[in-house]
């Protein structure tokens, strides 16, 4: 009988030490389990928010169309005047250009287009650095909204595209007025020689 006491004595004693020893084990774990719950649970930062780009408000840049002297600046053949300019780097953090070379740069663009730029004295709006040309035109027509069915019917249209100058890589949308309502909307260049094929500019 004592045998049989001492074993269940002993029995006893492991049971309570598996228990003394189970219960901070499992303490442990429920502390591990919430933590890991609430870390779940954290909000994710906000992703950056992009710097807001400026918009051009046609109807701030006059209804006006081109000046019947020259030099004149022609869209598929319709004059127009230059009523404003949006310009971009293209690339992650390359710069705009500098206001003062933007008639440089458009002359890359259009021979003769420096000329009217000076003439015209369009809104120049400098954008940050844009990584695309199709995201850039798709960007600056919704940021410039046009009358009608983006444009069509009105006196305006959009060029955007890419342009090089002295072995930098720029954007640049040229928002433009015709003497009266036409068909021509949106338009997207890809490469710089593209825009000769679009616009040119006439001298006499």
């Amino acid at each position: 009988m004592r045998a049989l006491a001492s074993l269940m004595l002993l029995a006893q004693v492991d049971q309570d030490s598996a228990l003394g020893l189970a219960l901070p084990a499992a303490a442990v774990l429920i502390v591990l389990l919430v933590l890991g719950y609430l870390l779940l649970r954290r909000k994710k930062p906000a992703p950056r928010a992009e710097p807001e780009l400026p918009r051009v408000d046609v109807n701030q840049l006059g209804q006006q169309g081109p000046s019947p002297e020259p030099p004149v600046l022609e869209c598929q053949g319709v004059p127009v005047r230059l009523a404003a300019v949006i310009v971009a780097g293209a690339g992650r953090l390359a710069p705009a250009p500098a206001q003062e070379i933007v008639g440089q740069v458009l002359e890359q663009v259009v021979p003769g287009l420096e000329a009217v730029y000076r003439r015209d004295r369009p809104q120049v709006v400098c954008w940050p650095s844009q990584l695309s040309t199709r995201g850039f035109a798709q960007a600056v027509f919704g940021n410039t909204p046009l009358p009608g069915d983006r444009g069509k019917g009105s006196i305006w249209c959009i060029a955007a595209g890419r342009c090089d100058y002295q072995g930098k890589q720029y954007l640049a949308a040229l928002v433009l007025a015709a003497g009266a309502p036409n068909t021509m909307t949106h338009f997207t260049l890809e490469q710089p020689h593209e825009w000769q094929s679009l616009l040119r500019v006439r001298q006499g």
